[in-house]
């Protein structure tokens, strides 16, 4: 390969294809013949032939910044030589009809979208896959939720791909943990504004005041203290959740429900959480959370909380519940895969020890307050609603609720209030109420129907926003919406709204308008 462009027509689906271009690149850079038996990149390979890869361009001699960083700290020093340079294979779902490869790469950008990522090639023998991004998987109902837009530049043609980073652990300066940071970083870099670490910064973040082992070679990699370390110096208040006290017994069935109601909400958020697991006589391994799959019959039915006041009766069930399985990018296994609750083989929900999301320092709140602040608040609005109710308590009916909550910026929120459809003067008041930038949303939506949920059914009755920077305990809400269901019977088509200014504590209630809405957040790939 003596250009440092070249373009190839793949047959769709043919994996072959996409991993004799992976091991001529490699060849290339002198790593040897045969068919690579890497896991990462089998799997890479795999998920490009499922997107319908029809052209791949190789572009040969880049300066990943990644890797510079990882060379100049370990490589350079070595007393054979190792290439700066990497390989990086763009691929797209069309064939260009010109051979010459600019004609090519115009004929590409100036059709419809059609690029589907890159990945990178590390001139090492046996981590390979280097900064990886890689359009999701489609098919059945998934939603990935870390994930951010990227923009590549080929030869002065910019292109755009969404998905989430993926790397392969180069256990020469940083093992697993490295890898999944670098990867939820990478996610977050330009919606929290911070800069780009290589796996080696964050070695070095991570044994800045604490070295278990060797920093590099880093084989052993990081404790579960480093890996906080490591967050808090990158910008991060690392929030650690241990999820079981033993690494010598699995998760037990119930364990595993409350495992999926810590996490969903902020897998629903966007927010990367890095997850440890110990499976059982093996070492720790880290992944990292992105999103998960959707199960419209669920197999457990996690319950939140029953509230009875004065007749009333109003179960409220975890949206977690339908959630199987989560999705992870697993650095020594591929990205976009299934981490199942429970499996004979491989990695699930069962081994998990620790979870680790990655929290902005501003946020004093964590998912399980916030959850539990919103059933407290409802349980007490239903409890008012309850007692000036003059019908008989028996006429009262049974709810049952689902509940949602999720960390939304300020600004994502009131857009998604725009396009909803919420009724007009809940639409007003929630674009000109003062906000923070960010708030815990929970919404409350009707059981009968949730598994339908995706399909955007209207089954919002009400939400309860919170304050992530106020104090749990003091009941720091922002606003209590709830519909025509949760208020007393005989208010038809009338809802009412718990408004709290959150500057001067003020409290009113009004009455707004009741009807059900779609849930806010629900984008699915």
């Amino acid at each position: 390969m003596e250009n440092r462009l070249v373009v190839r027509q793949l047959s769709p689906g043919k994996i072959e294809q996409i991993v004799e271009v992976f091991q001529e690149c490699l060849v290339d850079r002198g790593l040897g013949s045969g068919v690579p038996r890497y896991t990462p990149l089998i799997a890479t390979a795999q998920l490009v032939a499922s997107l319908g890869a029809k052209c791949a361009i190789a572009q040969r001699d880049v300066q990943d910044p990644d890797f510079l960083a990882e060379h100049s700290a370990y490589y350079s020093r070595w007393t054979s030589s190792v290439s700066r340079y990497c390989f990086r294979i763009h691929f797209f779902s069309v064939s260009p009809s010109s051979g010459n490869i600019l004609e090519a790469i115009d004929e590409l950008a100036d059709g419809p979208n059609c690029y589907l990522g890159f990945v990178t090639l590390r001139p090492i023998s046996m981590s390979p896959v280097a900064a990886t991004i890689l359009s999701p998987p489609t098919g059945d109902k998934r939603f990935l939720l870390s994930k951010d837009e990227f923009r590549v530049n080929i030869s002065g043609r910019p292109f755009f791909v969404t998905g989430t980073p993926f790397m392969q652990q180069d256990n020469a300066v940083g093992a697993c943990a490295q890898a999944s940071i670098w990867m939820a970083l990478r996610t977050l870099r330009r919606k929290e504004g911070q800069a780009a670490f290589s796996p080696a910064q964050i070695t070095t973040a991570a044994t800045k005041f604490l070295v278990m082992r060797r920093t590099l070679p880093n084989r052993g990699g990081l404790s579960i203290e480093q890996i906080s370390e490591a967050l808090r110096g990158l910008g991060y208040a690392p929030h650690m959740i241990p999820l079981r006290r033993s690494t010598d017994q699995d998760l037990s069935a119930e364990d595993i429900g409350r495992c999926k109601k810590t996490l969903y909400p902020y897998v629903e958020s966007g927010i990367p959480v890095l997850l440890v697991l110990f499976p059982a006589a093996a070492e720790g391994h880290a992944v990292i959370l992105i999103g998960h799959h959707w199960e419209e019959v669920p197999s457990n039915l996690i319950t939140l909380a029953s509230i009875e006041s004065t007749g009333r009766k109003v179960e409220i069930l975890d949206a977690a519940s339908w959630v199987e399985p989560f999705i992870i990018h697993n650095d020594n296994s591929g990205p976009y895969l299934r981490l199942p609750e429970k499996s004979a083989q491989g990695y699930c929900l069962q081994q998990a020890f620790y979870a680790i999301p990655l929290l902005q320092p501003d946020i004093f709140t964590d998912a399980d307050e916030a959850q539990a602040l919103s059933i407290r608040l409802l349980e007490h609005a239903i409890h008012v609603g309850a007692n000036v109710q003059t019908e008989a308590p028996e006429e009262f009916p049974k709810i049952q609720l689902v509940m949602r909550t999720f960390l939304q910026e300020r600004s994502d929120f009131r857009a998604r209030v725009v396009d909803s459809d919420l009724p007009k003067e809940v639409k007003d008041y929630y674009r000109l109420k003062w906000l923070p930038k960010r708030l815990w949303v929970t919404e409350l939506n009707a059981f009968d129907g949730y598994s339908e949920a995706p399909d955007r059914r209207k089954l919002l009755l009400g939400e309860i926003l919170i304050d992530p920077a106020g104090e749990a305990e003091g009941g720091a809400f922002l606003s209590i919406r709830l519909g025509e269901d949760l208020v007393p019977p005989g208010n038809t088509g009338v809802g009412i709204v718990i408004d709290r200014d959150a500057l001067n504590n003020k409290i009113k209630a009004f009455p707004t308008p009741g009807e059900r809405a779609t849930p806010l957040v629900r984008d699915s790939v």
